[in-house]
């Protein structure tokens, strides 16, 4: 990372509290979903990454379905979200993280950039500590 860490926000849960919404997940997402070998902990990961991110846009203003924020694997990396392009400016970069077991997920989301460069009323404000909007 190389810019200014604008928002970091950490959430587990355990498989049997979360009921992700099946139509909060795009149609890439479910066929990636269906292939996945753990779907059930791979899937509350994603809805408690998309939970994060979503925080964070709507306390900014910035209206959006939990199904345009996409999370899809790379070839060769990490899953990363992929969201429709304006919703963010392309100097605000997003990082994901998922883990899950057969009883629970966790999901680390980290918005990067400059502080001019993202959306919202947190311009001008000290930066954020962990799970901080």
């Amino acid at each position: 990372m190389d810019g200014l860490i604008l928002h970091r926000a950490f959430r587990e849960a355990s498989l049997a509290e979360l009921r992700p919404d099946p139509a909060d997940f795009s149609p890439a997402e479910e066929r990636y979903l269906a292939r996945a070998a753990h779907q059930a902990g791979s899937r509350a990961a994603r809805a408690l990454a998309k939970a994060l991110l979503s925080e964070w846009l709507q306390a900014r203003g910035v209206t959006h379905s939990l199904c345009v924020l996409e999370i899809l694997p790379v070839t060769d990396g990490p899953p990363e979200f992929h969201l429709p392009e304006g919703l963010l400016p392309a100097d605000c970069r997003l990082h994901v993280s998922l883990s899950h077991s057969r009883t629970h997920a966790a999901a680390l989301v980290v918005v990067e950039g400059e502080m001019d460069a993202c959306p919202g009323p947190a311009r001008g404000r000290p930066r954020a500590g962990p799970g901080q909007a």
